[in-house]
């Protein structure tokens, strides 16, 4: 079964104005400077286990303004502090119970099965690639990592949740987090390619859609990075309009 994905001129000038409308936007010069340039870059243990809380409670459920998962973000809860963890396992299921997260048993197990797996020696494996990604990379070698991080050490983190873990912490260029956001552009764009929710789980599908937004990217001289923050930044001042 073959699948083709044509993008008219039509859809890539519609594109170019997202993109032309939207580069200047906070978003979009962070990922430069973070994610293209590698400023301000942190890989400390505690920054990492951070971010991957992080990724692992908002894949679990929504992440708007004032949800639960948007409360415990910006709260400077203990949950955050690697050490604090490590040691209070209990601590972990009683606090995402505290802020009402569904799902929060699961969530738990998965972090201190990570916390034994980062003990036993993990850390370092993971600290190591990352570091890689912090220097001159390709996409290859960013595919490397996510393939690493979905090969069962890092229970939750999934096809969205493992790219949004690398761009999260900055090192990514080339994958991109697709989630139905990135999809409401594109079909606001007048793209015929619009996989449903479901369909984005399927390992194929995502990364046809992803090696079409990396080519979008190249047609219009912009990396995946940038595209992605863009498209963002586009549904977010459309939402404020309405």
């Amino acid at each position: 079964m073959k699948s083709i994905w044509t993008i008219d001129n039509t859809v890539l000038e519609n594109i170019r104005k997202v993109i032309i409308d939207n580069i200047d936007s906070k978003l979009a010069k962070e990922r430069k400077s973070k994610n293209i340039e590698k400023k301000g870059i942190d890989l400390s243990k505690n920054n990492v286990w951070k971010i991957l809380v992080g990724c692992e409670i908002t894949s679990r459920q929504k992440s708007g303004e004032n949800s639960p998962t948007d409360q415990l973000l910006k709260s400077e809860s203990k949950l955050f502090d690697f050490n604090y963890c490590k040691n209070n396992h209990n601590f972990i299921i009683e606090e995402l119970k505290k802020f009402n997260l569904r799902r929060y048993n699961t969530i738990a197990e998965w972090l201190i099965l990570i916390i034994k797996e980062w003990e036993l020696g993990e850390w370092d494996i993971l600290q190591k690639k990352l570091t890689l990604l912090k220097k001159d990379h390709s996409k290859e070698d960013e595919k490397q990592v996510i393939d690493y991080l979905r090969s069962g050490k890092y229970k939750g983190l999934g096809l969205k949740q493992s790219r949004n873990f690398l761009q999260w912490l900055g090192l990514s260029i080339y994958e991109i987090p697709i989630d139905s956001r990135v999809i409401k552009v594109l079909e606001n764009c007048g793209c015929n390619f619009i996989p449903g929710p479901k369909a984005l789980q399927d390992d194929a599908t995502y990364e046809y859609l992803e090696n079409g937004l990396q080519m979008i990217s190249e047609e219009l001289q912009i990396l995946p990075c940038e595209l992605d923050a863009c498209f963002f930044m586009s549904l977010e001042k459309k939402n404020n309009k309405d």
